[in-house]
């Protein structure tokens, strides 16, 4: 009799708990025995240990897009480092000559020893390295004197512009010694990919153009020659002209005609004859005489 009446004890708590409901929806799910309610909410799941919540992250992200818009210009001068904050793409417009207006490149005039630390130099430091110590003066010796950091996208870019200008002045001031005329452009680019030569794009094109040359004489021939030339200018056509012949060389000699025109003397570089004759063709509409002087 008393087994029976505990089984019959545990059938009816087995019983009890089978219809038992959790008052207070959170419950479902917490207790290995609750049942579920279907109409309830499902419960919020805390954060793991180490999870960062989507509000910080959306506060990181403006943080991260301002640093995007800013690099570092790094100058050195007798050990003493130097650093501006730049805006990328400004930056290297104003350090190929496309942009002239510094202010709109500097994120701002503050010159830093560490810009990551936050930490600026002694204004002696900058009287030492830059003859002053005004931030703004020695700022912009900075950004056109020390080294800009480079997305792969701009460096890429940056070695495109540097080699058409190594190649233009080549053009321009190297001459065939066999005919005494400029190789063309097009020559001097495919001559530069058989020698293999690489451009730095932190150089100015005209610090790199003398080693380039060297480099290039092993596959076409390359000389360096002034010639002076004789011209001659109608009168009606020597105020435009002047400024030409001396803008694009230098005059040696010059003697007035009794009916206003000029004759010159203009040395310059072998390779710029035809350019010159071109540039005085244009200005005095193909009336101009020019000759190699003998």
């Amino acid at each position: 009799c008393s087994l029976r009446r505990a089984a019959f004890a545990v059938a009816g708590i087995g019983a009890a708990v089978r219809a038992w409901r959790p008052p207070r929806p959170w419950i479902a799910g917490r207790l290995p025995w609750a049942r579920p309610d279907p109409g309830a909410a499902a419960p919020p799941l805390p954060p793991r240990i180490g999870q960062i919540g989507a509000d910080q992250i959306n506060s990181e992200r403006p943080r991260r897009a301002d640093m995007a818009e800013v690099t570092v210009v790094r100058y050195t001068h007798d050990g003493d480092k130097f650093e501006i904050l730049v805006k990328p793409d400004p930056a290297l417009e104003y350090r190929l000559g496309r942009r002239k207006d510094i202010a709109s490149v500097l994120v701002s005039d503050d010159v830093y020893s560490d810009s990551g630390k936050g930490t600026k130099p002694p204004s002696e430091l900058l009287h030492k390295a830059f003859g002053t110590d005004d931030t703004a003066s020695a700022a912009k010796a900075i950004l056109e004197g020390g080294e800009l950091s480079l997305t792969t996208d701009q460096r890429r870019r940056m070695i495109e512009e540097k080699r058409r200008q190594v190649v233009e002045h080549i053009a321009k001031t190297y001459v065939d010694p066999r005919t005494h005329l400029p190789h063309p452009p097009l020559r001097i680019e495919q001559a530069m990919k058989e020698a293999r030569v690489s451009i730095d794009p932190q150089k100015s094109a005209g610090d790199q153009v003398k080693d380039v040359v060297d480099r290039l004489r092993g596959v076409v021939p390359l000389k360096s020659e002034n010639v002076a030339l004789d011209i001659t200018v109608p009168a009606q056509f020597v105020s435009q002209s002047y400024g030409v012949l001396k803008s694009i060389g230098t005059l040696k000699g010059e003697a007035w005609g009794q009916d206003g025109s000029l004759k010159a003397i203009l040395e310059i570089p072998a390779a710029a004859r035809p350019r010159v004759i071109d540039r005085l063709g244009s200005a005095t509409k193909g009336t101009a005489t020019v000759e190699v002087r003998q």
